[in-house]
């Protein structure tokens, strides 16, 4: 984190101030209304809205800017200038609908929604990157190989980090 802030404002970059917009999505993720999939979609998208309020105020420091709601799009895939540049983030979401277990169609395996995300940082020679699998460790099965008895649940939460120096 030092690479990415200026003296002591890490601390303010970790642990950013909760402000009453925060505290109004935290309300919404409490109180969630649905259920299912649907509620998997809510919550998901909620989170990333956190973490857009929370990234907000350092982009605004970055560019000397006054905080706004909102990323722009090429903020969220990567800084191309000033004190954060190279750093990028990702995201994926994954949806399988409800499939055939085997050829007989005997059984069926539920659909799902997996969330993947990332946070990299590119600089010259150096390559840093915190990938994370299945966000919201979402239980799923991946496959059946089309028996009942061997279905296959996919990976649980998952966090994977690099970093590299090209020379």
């Amino acid at each position: 984190m030092r690479l990415l802030a200026k003296g002591d404002d890490w601390q303010t970059l970790v642990y950013p101030e909760i402000t009453p917009t925060i505290q109004g999505v935290v309300q919404q993720i409490i109180n969630c209304p649905y259920h299912g999939v649907t509620k998997r979609m809510y919550l998901q998208a909620k989170v990333l809205e956190l973490m857009t309020l929370q990234l907000t105020p350092i982009l605004a420091y970055q560019e000397g800017l006054q905080p706004s709601p909102r990323l722009k799009s090429q903020t969220i895939a990567r800084i191309q200038n000033g004190d954060f540049k190279g750093l990028g983030f990702g995201l994926g979401l994954f949806y399988v609908g409800t499939r055939a277990g085997d050829l007989d169609n005997s059984f069926k395996l539920p659909d799902y929604l997996r969330t993947d995300a990332a946070i990299y940082y590119r600089r010259d020679a150096l390559k840093a990157a915190i990938n994370i699998r299945n966000l919201f460790d979402t239980e799923y099965y991946s496959s059946s190989g089309g028996l009942r008895t061997f279905v296959r649940t996919g990976a649980p939460f998952t966090i994977i980090g690099s970093i590299s120096w090209e020379f």
